[in-house]
């Protein structure tokens, strides 16, 4: 879509994809829900699964681990998940076909209710029209004149463009043929007004975006209302409601929550139609030479107070659009808070998708890979506020925030989207406020933040041609470092459970050994600070390159300069010369101990000892040099760093400690830490000497010199990071697997939801249609329900074993009524209730 940036990405695209992200997100959800009652012997088929398999996934650890174990679960799963999956994909499929046939349909419907006619079919106003609108569509600078309708019926001086792709129309309503008369110039701004849709391509891109909003309503709405209000309609027993329990809080919840999504796809489709509006009244101010061409038109009257609601914007921002066409270009907070949404929203729906096929799961590379999926998308969206604040910031230099805020607006729809997810239950709600998740959400705040502003910087030195080699190397750029940033943070917080299983071990593991080896209490902090870093900054390979990425990108884009190399080196050289001078006083200090311990405590301060090094010369660097160049010493830093680190603790091939075996693990995101740190020093303004005459090739030259250097950080970078030398005698910064412990509770729960009480109480939502058949089918599930494994463990196989042999002689007494439907209903309740009495006695015991 054309817009005033060149080729930055416009805002109505952008809300294109949000109202298609979110009306599939929906109704992916919805008909997996549909296909979780469909015809199906539990409500929750991986509890069935592990009972079947007899392999409990308790929280705590696994009980009746086993391949063959393992195999029959997974075997299980799949089976059971596929006729859900393949719901899930019919409800996109219609989605998309009712979508389409909307899409198709609504302008010849326009056309036919309307009554409108064709201009070419009227001669007279033909004759009378033909050559002013060609003078306008020459003006709009468009290849095809759309086709002319008239609105007889219609007394409004406006129009509408309308249709498809590839049949484009443009309705004149009588009200305006009448105006060219008395105002030419106000018929021709509004005839170049709707022109300006058709120029900039907005008008399939309009009528997409009505109907899948319709489309979701139709397919994905109702369904989900009629199957919260019926859960069983589409189960054996459709027509009787569920037991009052059911609509507990936990489902007036999720209703809550649909609603809500349902809220946000109507906004985006509102956004979408408001922001056409503002691309055509901004084409048609500049076609027209007037900064308000609609002047002498009457304005409506008694605007929306619910301004996000409405289709059109006020009039107060047509004005500004008009006046400050490049201001549509300024990436607002509220599109990106709902991007972020959408994009959490989508992303943990496609993840629960390929959880039940049981491709997503520990044990592969299904996280890295859909943390890189993330990423990704998160780096697509970083990349249309960096290109979109960049051409702004042309026409608005003093605009403060123009990154910031966006980004910060994209973390929180991030975090909305994970209190929205329509999956989760209120024990997720309150993990949102916890401690440690809150931590998370701040750090992927700043990180969000940190990468849009550094985005920018990089469109800025770009320029606006997106489609060029810089501009790809700052495509490339952007998404290295959102899987490296914020895709890192959004999966350590997500993975809450890595800090209890993973770190918080660890730690406790590493205040041991600084105990025995060190001084706790200066040793403790610093040496859990890096292990932090060490432990979650994996695969270290990966973010190390996007960790190079955030000086690599902007070094290429700037000129060349030896002033900088220069800097670099002598930067390095004198850090490196401090940090040895810092590492030699702290050997002498310890004095020295060959034990494990003692190593690792060593490389713990030897670490801390480059930190600071790198704090130093990056506030340095940065003052004198800029922060560019302070990113690429401290870099150079940690090279320098890690072999130096290498030679003290590696012997044939062998480290002593597992901190020394990769020091780049800590030192590259430090180094980047340390380079935030120098922000609010300001560079020195130093004279620089007057510019010689230099030819091109000595220019090409200096540029060649500073590729290859690039180029040999980059090898030695590589080197850096792929290389780690074994441990095999150092302290383990991570504890052994303990052995196999499970959480009887939990495993008792797997059992009660998927094992033989769950197919016996099944009854309670099922009537006996057929009065022969009620004490048979009784009988029946009774038997059924002795083929399931019994429960895991005591006292509930004991229960369970007692409750079979209470309910055979009930079921064994049962006796056909041959009366009504309501005697045998009343038999089958009186069996049941008598059921729940033994279980409730056998509880209490």
């Amino acid at each position: 879509m054309a817009t005033p940036g060149g080729d930055a990405p416009s805002g109505t695209t952008l809300r294109l994809a949000l109202v298609v992200a979110l009306a599939s997100t929906a109704t992916l959800f919805v008909y997996s829900q549909v296909g979780a009652v469909w015809q199906v012997t539990t409500l929750n088929p991986n509890a069935r699964c592990q009972v079947r398999a007899g392999l409990y996934l308790t929280s705590t650890g696994i009980l009746g681990e086993g391949e063959d174990r393992w195999s029959a679960y997974h075997r299980c799963l799949g089976t059971a998940m596929l006729p859900k999956l393949g719901w899930s994909v019919a409800g996109l499929i219609l989605l998309a076909l009712v979508a389409s046939a909307l899409y198709v349909a609504m302008p010849r419907w326009r056309v036919r209710r309307s009554r409108l006619r064709e201009l070419r079919h009227i001669p007279a106003l033909d004759e009378r029209l033909r050559a002013p609108l060609a003078d306008l569509v020459a003006t709009a600078g468009l290849r095809r004149s759309p086709r002319f309708l008239i609105d007889p019926a219609s007394p409004r001086a406006g129009g509408l463009a309308f249709g498809t792709g590839r049949r484009t129309r443009v309705c004149l309503d009588a009200g305006l043929v009448a105006l060219r008369d008395r105002d030419r110039a106000a018929f021709d701004a509004v005839v170049l007004h709707e022109l300006a849709h058709v120029r900039n391509n907005d008008v399939p891109a309009t009528y997409l975006t009505i109907a899948v909003w319709r489309a979701f309503l139709i397919v994905g709405l109702v369904p989900y209302m009629v199957s919260w209000l019926d859960p069983y309609l589409l189960s054996p027993d459709p027509w009787r409601p569920p037991p009052v329990p059911e609509f507990d809080f936990l489902l007036v919840g999720l209703v809550v929550r649909a609603l809500a999504m349902v809220a946000v796809v109507f906004l985006a489709r509102s956004a979408v139609l408001r922001s056409r509006e503002r691309y055509a009244d901004a084409a048609a101010a500049a076609w027209t030479g007037r900064p308000d061409p609609y002047r002498s038109l009457a304005t409506a009257t008694g605007a929306s107070r619910f301004r996000r609601w409405a289709t059109h914007p006020g009039p107060a921002a047509r004005r500004a659009a008009m006046r400050r066409p490049h201001l549509l270009l300024k990436p607002g907070v509220g599109e990106y808070v709902a991007s972020g949404l959408v994009l959490e929203l989508a992303w943990s729906t496609l993840v629960d998708a390929l959880s039940e096929i049981d491709w997503y799961r520990y044990g592969n590379a299904s996280h890295h890979i859909m943390n890189a999926v993330w990423g990704t998308a998160v780096g697509i969206l970083i990349g249309t506020i960096a290109w979109r604040g960049a051409a702004c910031s042309d026409a608005f230099p003093r605009r403060r925030g123009l990154f910031a805020a966006p980004g910060a607006g994209l973390a929180v729809g991030i975090a909305l989207g994970q209190a929205l997810e329509l999956r989760q239950t209120m024990p997720w709600l309150r993990q949102l406020v916890s401690p440690v998740s809150l931590t998370f959400h701040a750090l992927l705040l700043a990180g969000c933040v940190l990468t849009c502003v550094w985005a920018g910087r990089c469109a800025g030195l770009a320029g606006t041609r997106i489609r060029s080699r810089r501009g790809l190397l700052v495509g490339a750029g952007i998404i290295a470092v959102s899987i490296t940033g914020p895709a890192m943070i959004h999966f350590a917080a997500i993975s809450s459970q890595a800090w209890t299983m993973v770190v918080e071990p660890a730690l406790a593991l590493m205040d041991t050994t600084v105990r025995s080896a060190g001084r706790p209490a200066v040793d403790g902090p610093i040496a859990k600070s890096l292990l932090v870093l060490f432990l979650y900054n994996y695969p270290r390979v990966a973010t190390g390159a996007g960790l190079v990425a955030i000086w690599l990108v902007p070094l290429l884009l700037t000129p060349g300069s030896g002033r900088r190399w220069r800097t670099t080196v002598l930067g390095a050289a004198a850090g490196a010369a401090g940090w040895a001078a810092a590492v030699v006083a702290l050997r002498l200090a310890a004095g020295h101990r060959d034990t494990p311990a003692f190593h690792t405590v060593m490389a713990a301060r030897e670490l801390a000892a480059a930190v600071v090094v790198q704090v130093v010369v990056a506030v340095v660097v940065a003052r004198r040099s800029g922060r560019l160049t302070a990113a690429v010493t401290t870099w150079v830093l940690g090279l320098l760093v890690c072999a130096a680190m290498w030679a003290i603790h590696v012997r044939h091939g062998q480290s002593d400690s597992v901190l020394a075996a990769s020091p780049l693990q800590s030192l590259t995101l430090t180094g980047a830490l340390a380079v935030l740190l120098s922000v609010p020093v300001r560079r020195r303004a130093v004279p620089r000497p007057a510019e010689r005459a230099r030819g091109g090739v000595a220019t090409r030259a200096r540029r060649s010199w500073g590729l290859a250097a690039a180029a040999l950080l980059l090898a030695a970078s590589a080197g850096g990071l792929v290389h780690r030398p074994h441990a095999p005698a150092a302290v383990e910064l991570v504890t052994a697997a303990a052995p196999a412990t499970y959480d009887p509770d939990d495993a008792t729960l797997t059992w009660f939801l998927g094992g033989g009480l769950d197919h016996l109480l099944r009854l309670q939502n099922r009537r006996m249609l057929d009065p022969t058949t009620a004490c048979g089918q009784l009988r029946a599930a009774v038997r059924e329900s002795r083929q399931f494994p019994p429960p895991p463990v005591d006292p509930a196989r004991g229960h369970w074993s007692a409750l079979l042999d209470a309910w055979t002689p009930i079921v064994s007494g049962c006796r056909p009524a041959t009366a009504d439907y309501h005697a045998v209903d009343l038999e089958t309740s009186r069996l049941i209730a008598e059921m729940n009495r033994l279980l409730d006695s056998l509880n209490e015991r």
